[in-house]
């Protein structure tokens, strides 16, 4: 028998299939259906920038990412979007949460 924690759960992934999302954490698999958005695709690469929104260059960074390449989904496993959507309104108020995921606002 395989050890389930080193293989990764796919069926994640089909929630969001179709649609363009950004993961805010290490697990990828919820990309395996859908399109990733947002040059943020490395949590371990970017997690300094979301949980440090008091530094204005980070918060020009993301806001920069998300204008680009606006994500339909942001699922936040580390609960980080509060603290940057309290900096950046203008960018909470396209966003409605449920749970840890927030979904653009048609």
């Amino acid at each position: 028998m395989l050890n389930d924690k080193y293989m990764v759960d796919y069926t994640e992934g089909e929630k969001w299939e179709g649609k363009r999302i950004l993961v805010l954490d290490k697990n990828i698999a919820s990309y395996q259906n859908a399109t990733p958005a947002t040059p943020f695709l490395n949590w371990e690469l970017v997690e300094g920038l979301f949980r440090n929104p008091q530094y204005y260059d980070n918060l020009t960074i993301i806001q920069q990412g998300f204008s680009e390449d606006t994500p339909e989904v942001i699922i936040d496993k580390h609960e980080v979007m509060p603290a940057i959507f309290d900096k950046l309104p203008e960018m909470k108020m396209r966003y409605r949460k449920e749970g840890e995921v927030y979904y653009l606002k048609s």
